[in-house]
């Protein structure tokens, strides 16, 4: 493996510094995004997903109990003169035993999303930090070997002052 390389001008180096200046910029962007986007979606489901959840069940739970009153009342409770065969009822009680149903089983949905959500953010977040760490503890070195090989690079092209000046 070569340990020289041969450079006529400082721009190369001056360009890679640039360039990994940015590169590691891009990087943390990236980082900060990932975690910032996985906390937004963490709250949403988990959070609010289930606390509307909540409510939309408590809702169904009561259209329920309402429709079996109903559907009690139009059957049994009528009188033989105006006896109706609670039909409407009945289709309005399915109706809401669906409806409770359906809610139900995005409950169930949501639970088991947030623990699969846990387990990939866990899986995800142990690389991000190490690359993070990663960038933090090479970028300033990098960068310091970069600016020390510039400087031996303008000092070994700065050409030499005439003779009789010292």
């Amino acid at each position: 493996m070569a340990k020289h390389a041969r450079i006529d001008s400082p721009d190369v180096l001056k360009e890679l510094r640039v360039q990994f200046v940015k590169f590691s910029q891009a990087c943390h962007q990236a980082l900060s995004a990932v975690d910032s986007d996985v906390k937004s979606t963490d709250m949403w489901l988990t959070h609010e997903q289930r606390l509307f959840l909540k409510m939309q069940l408590r809702k169904a739970d009561e259209a329920v109990t309402a429709a079996q009153r109903d559907y009690s009342t139009a059957r049994w409770g009528a009188t033989d003169l105006n006896r109706s065969s609670g039909s409407e009822e009945k289709r309005v009680l399915d109706r809401a035993k669906r409806r409770k149903e359906e809610v139900e089983l995005k409950c169930n949905a949501v639970q088991r999303w947030s623990v699969h959500l846990d387990d990939q953010v866990g899986k995800l977040r142990r690389p991000c930090i190490a690359l993070s760490n990663l960038l933090d503890h090479t970028t300033p070195r990098a960068l310091a070997a970069i600016d020390r090989m510039l400087d031996s690079l303008e000092e070994y092209l700065r050409p030499p002052p005439p003779p009789g000046e010292s």
